[in-house]
């Protein structure tokens, strides 16, 4: 796949596909669709061999449909203040194919959005700027499409895995899907932000695997406890205004001038009683 040599690229695929010598490798293909960094023209006779005539919605031995693997592959490799197209064809492509961008994967039931945010913790990334204008390219309202995504995570829409990079592994946690609708139909923002302790925490990691506090389920089950109290609303009825004595009675430096005259009172009561005597 050398960039110097973009036409031998493309030739090559293009020979192995046309005379089907790259039947053998169709178990190896999807990982030569998502890092393909190549010319487009060879990206597509890959795409063309690897998914021509394919169930786009069968999940695969990991339950996972084309699209959810794409997306979870696109975020990983989003970074910000990068822009590489080659990540992104893969979606690109499926979507134009005709994949659903709202099917759940049968594990963990992840929509394609669920499972881009899930790939762009890899990186820091908290918005899907990036999957939106795929959308886009690909000729979805997205105002429909947001619509529809909310409806699939009622009552309300969160991530409930991020990835941690010195851990290496999913960490459990809960962080909320914010949409915002612009005025024109393409014109849609989707970001994340935090909901609860183990996200204030670090995403939990020094409670659940570094310090060994305590187990797994049982931090769990204590920062619910806590996110559980930081969301309970009270209400408190308002009090009245004190009123000008009670204020004064309250006030430190009234209390201790009060005192300061009782105790010159008492103590002059004592020297009379003493002269009389």
């Amino acid at each position: 796949m050398s960039m110097a040599y973009p036409l031998r690229v493309v030739n090559t695929i293009r020979a192995l596909v046309e005379r089907g010598r790259c039947q053998p490798l169709l178990s190896l293909t999807s990982n030569a669709v998502a890092s393909y960094r190549g010319p487009e023209e060879g990206f597509a006779f890959l795409f063309t061999s690897e998914y021509s005539g394919a169930n786009l919605e069968e999940p695969d031995s990991e339950e996972w449909t084309s699209l959810g693997d794409a997306t979870l592959n696109f975020g990983w490799w989003t970074e910000l203040c990068i822009d590489d197209p080659a990540v992104s064809w893969k979606c690109l492509y499926l979507l134009r194919a005709g994949a659903n961008p709202h099917s759940f994967s049968s594990r963990g039931r992840l929509t394609p959005l669920d499972a881009y945010f899930r790939g762009c913790t890899s990186h820091q990334v908290e918005h899907a700027g990036k999957w939106l204008r795929i959308l886009s390219q690909s000729g979805f309202d997205l105002h429909k499409y947001a619509i529809e995504e909310q409806n699939l995570h009622q009552p309300e829409h969160f991530l409930e895995r991020s990835w941690d990079a010195e851990l290496w592994r999913w960490i459990p946690t809960k962080r909320r899907v914010v949409y915002h609708f612009g005025q024109a139909p393409d014109q849609l923002s989707i970001w994340l932000e935090d909901y609860d302790a183990l996200s204030w925490f670090g995403i939990g990691r020094f409670d659940l695997e570094i310090f060994l506090v305590c187990t797994q389920s049982e931090s769990q089950a204590r920062w619910k406890r806590i996110n559980d109290d930081d969301n309970r609303v009270v209400f408190i009825e308002p009090e009245s205004s004190p009123s000008l004595i009670t204020s004064l009675l309250c006030a430190g430096w009234f209390q201790f001038l009060l005192w300061s005259l009782v105790l010159n009172y008492t103590f002059h009561v004592f020297l009379v009683d003493n002269r009389r005597l």
